[in-house]
């Protein structure tokens, strides 16, 4: 519940009836745990991650199958790609990727 806290105060109010909504997932991957809240706004997805003690916002961009979050501004931080209730959290910079967690399911 705090991460959905966070999630509306970083992201924005929720209502609703404009079409927003919040949805609070945990997963467990090989070597720890990610906690996400996504956030719809109608034009816009959004996810709020606990991720290795940090509290992570990104965007919702291209991808070529599932949905790929990256920093706003696509400069250097964590990726987070999921697909069908499974993820990958990836450290970005410089143009590479380095894995921090594998094999992260929907709990």
């Amino acid at each position: 519940m705090l991460l959905a806290a966070a999630a509306a105060a970083v992201c924005g109010p929720v209502r609703a009836a404009s079409g927003q909504a919040l949805e609070e997932t945990a997963y467990s991957c090989d070597g720890g745990w990610i906690d996400a809240v996504y956030v719809e706004t109608g034009s816009q997805s959004s996810v709020v991650l606990l991720a290795e003690g940090n509290l992570v916002v990104l965007k919702a961009g291209p991808s070529g199958s599932g949905v790929r979050y990256a920093p706003e501004s696509d400069t250097d931080g964590y990726i987070w790609h999921v697909k069908g209730g499974q993820g990958v959290l990836a450290w970005q910079e410089a143009g590479r990727s380095s894995l921090v967690l594998n094999n992260c399911f929907e709990q």
